[in-house]
Formats: structure tokens, C-alpha cells, sequence
């Protein structure tokens, strides 16, 4: 099985983590949303950590035909097939450039089903208030916006989009996804 979340609770890929907890706070209990985030494109985004279960690097593809359509590609990790999303490719993002550097998986758990998700680089972990997340819904130049994040917030020096990978891939492509999985490890 793939390793537990035991990965975040560290600084990825050695970068400082950071905790953005708006200043001036109170100390009473709040619930506080712990994000990582990600670099695409030259673009920022974060994910709730809760759906996260660790980031690697990208080890050998491997293609298969039987694949579903949104997978890019597999390999293996911890002796499990994971299928591999490109994230870009999802968001509708300019693809990689050859002299890029190679992509990080970022693993989450989706109705059981772990799932590689290839981005450009792991960004830091944040923890900001519940309440500070704002909705979607008319966020300007980003389209359907409300139909793949769960928010936004606002940094000093500017705005991050929250995705939910729940919301980006759907629980009956996820499905797909674990049967063709479940096929290609009965044939090994």
C-alpha cells in the first residue's frame, strides 16, 4: 500500500513550510484548513492537505492502452500501480516544455483509490481559518471555477485558488480508474 500521510507532516521537498494565520487573530478555537500548495504553469494553487497522502518524485512511466483516458500514464510506488493525471492537462494549461524539469506526483486518496497527480513543483503548507476561504463563484478569469475548487484566499501579496481533487476528477472516473488498477495488478 501506499505510505501513510506521515510525509506532510514535514516541509516538502525541503522548502520551509509557513503558517498563514491572518495577524491580529484570536486565540479562541477556530477551524483552521491546512493547505499545500503547487506551482502549474507558472500559476499557484492549494489543496486541503486531508486529501493528500504524500508527494514523490516522478519515477519511470509507463504507458498502458488499456488506460483510462484521463491518465497520462503509470508507475509504480510501494509495490502498487498508481495511474497518473496530469494536473496541467485537467486545468487546461499549457503543456510542459521539453526543457522543463521532470514533474513531482502528488498523491491523494480518492473513495480509497490513490491517485498520481503530476505537477511542476510542491509549494508550502499553509494553515489559514475556515472563514477565510472565500467562494468561487465569479472569480474573474478562471472558468467554472465553482465547479473544481472549494475557494480562495488572499495572501499579502496575492490571491490563491483551493481545488479539491474530489471536485476535479468524479467518483465514477475514479471507478475507472480502480477497476482498470485492479486489472492491471491481477495480470502481474
Amino acid at each position: 500500500r501506499i505510505p501513510d500521510r506521515s510525509a506532510l507532516n514535514e516541509p516538502p521537498n525541503g522548502s520551509v513550510g509557513s503558517d498563514m494565520i491572518p495577524q491580529g487573530s484570536s486565540t479562541t478555537a477556530c477551524p483552521k484548513l491546512k493547505l499545500l500548495s503547487i506551482k502549474l504553469a507558472g500559476s499557484e494553487f492549494a489543496f486541503p492537505t486531508r486529501e493528500i497522502r504524500r508527494s514523490v518524485p516522478l519515477g519511470a512511466i509507463r504507458q498502458d492502452t488499456l488506460a483510462p483516458e484521463i491518465l497520462c500514464g503509470a508507475m509504480e510506488l510501494a509495490g502498487e500501480q498508481l495511474g497518473l493525471v496530469d494536473l496541467r492537462s485537467l486545468l487546461g494549461l499549457p503543456p510542459r516544455e521539453p526543457s522543463d524539469k521532470p514533474p513531482t506526483v502528488i498523491v491523494a486518496e480518492q473513495h480509497g483509490v490513490h491517485i498520481g497527480y503530476l505537477v511542476d513543483a510542491v509549494g508550502e503548507l499553509y494553515s489559514i481559518e475556515e472563514s477565510a476561504l472565500k467562494p468561487l463563484v465569479g472569480l474573474a478569469g478562471i472558468a467554472n471555477s465553482e465547479q473544481r475548487g472549494l475557494g480562495f484566499f488572499e495572501l499579502p501579496d496575492r490571491t490563491m485558488e483551493v481545488l479539491s481533487f474530489d471536485k476535479l476528477v468524479a467518483a465514477s472516473t475514479v471507478r475507472t480508474i480502480e477497476n482498470w488498477k485492479n486489472t492491471v495488478e491481477r495480470v502481474k
